[in-house]
């Protein structure tokens, strides 16, 4: 179940990406990155369709739960009434009353200070932005566990479904066969260099007959779906892909099948209609696991015979990269940069950054 995948302690992709950033501590205080900071309409939104395109319809009415509210506050309001929620629920009980929102004041403070909300506000007056959308608050109640989505939002969820179930583009991923088998939410548990880790696959087309597997990956994205590979690079989804394969090739019953690149089958919140497929490269998924040594690309000299003109390509990291760093900070706990650690806190500059 997918449940189970959740609750079990082995690493995932997710979580390695959290050791790129210049904080591993982070690592330990949020475990699975897709929290409150997360819900963005977009990342919402892919949620729901993720669901809708790879499980059955009755487990996205158990998650989700449509509301009819008019005046929705701003994503950062949900997002501290959804922290205040919790926090209530933790100190009384689920299926407690959980009283007013106004009667919060001092839970509604503290997440307002971890979300960084306005801080320059004075207390009282952020305290009263937030208990302006008492409705949502209401509807928390209503929802009681549940993940609220306004009409307008369930709508898009399922333009979006539509679009990639129909499109010629990406219908063809939805044909089933006697040959072929779709296997949606497939988790894999496997071990790379020692240690436990987990994948969740959105979906793997295996075909039985010419002895292929294909596995993807459903996005959706706040923008253009054309500008995908930039949205790649920064949310760094090479790593997702290599290390899904990864975890494939560690499937016994597929080691005679040849595993196809990585798809993503993306598609736009903004204005769905026409999602796209992306292909990884083998380059792609090579970065996306063994990572790039930074270099220079050196260009013409200038002027000056002291000077000369180059741009510097920093190192990238891949999984294997991130799961060695894993476990150099399970050795020294997640304090301090390992990056900062080794150096000794010293480093040398040039026009073009650290070298």
């Amino acid at each position: 179940m997918v449940e189970d995948y959740y609750t079990n302690p082995a690493i995932s992709q997710s979580q390695l990406k959290l050791l790129l950033g210049p904080d591993p501590s982070i690592f330990n205080t949020i475990q699975e990155p897709d929290l409150y900071f997360e819900e963005k309409k977009h990342f919402l939104i892919g949620d729901g369709v993720d669901m809708q395109l790879t499980r059955p319809i009755e487990e996205f009415n158990q998650k989700f739960h449509i509301s009819n509210l008019q005046n929705k506050p701003s994503d950062t309001i949900k997002s501290i009434i959804n922290q205040v929620f919790d926090l209530v629920k933790e100190e009384v009980g689920p299926n407690a009353e959980k009283g007013i929102l106004s009667g919060h004041v001092t839970k509604i403070i503290d997440c307002c200070n971890t979300h960084n909300y306005q801080p320059n506000w004075k207390t009282e007056t952020r305290v009263a932005k937030v208990v302006e959308a008492w409705e949502y608050w209401e509807d928390l109640k209503q929802a009681e566990g549940k993940v609220v989505l306004s009409q307008e939002e369930n709508d898009l969820i399922s333009q979006i479904v539509m679009s990639i179930r129909t499109n010629p583009t990406t219908s063809k991923y939805f044909e089933t066969s006697k040959d072929v088998e779709i296997l949606d939410q497939l988790a894999i548990y496997f071990s790379y260099c020692g240690i436990d880790c987990k994948a969740l696959l959105d979906r793997v087309i295996v075909d039985h007959k010419n002895k292929t597997i294909q596995p993807i990956d459903f996005k959706t994205m706040g923008d253009q779906t054309i500008y995908f590979p930039k949205s790649l690079r920064q949310r760094r989804y090479d790593i997702q892909a290599a290390f899904y394969t990864e975890a494939l090739k560690s499937k016994k019953e597929y080691e005679t099948y040849k595993i196809l690149p990585f798809k993503f089958i993306v598609e736009s919140t903004i204005n769905p209609g026409n999602p796209l497929v992306f292909t990884c490269s083998s380059e792609l998924l090579d970065i996306g696991k063994n990572g790039r040594q930074p270099y220079k690309l050196y260009d013409k000299p200038y002027v000056s015979s002291e000077y000369i003109n180059y741009m510097k390509f920093d190192e990238i990291k891949g999984f294997h990269q991130l799961i060695e760093d894993y476990k150099w900070y399970m050795e020294n706990e997640f304090e301090k940069s390992r990056k900062i650690v080794e150096a000794q806190g010293e480093f040398q500059l040039d026009w073009n950054g650290i070298i």
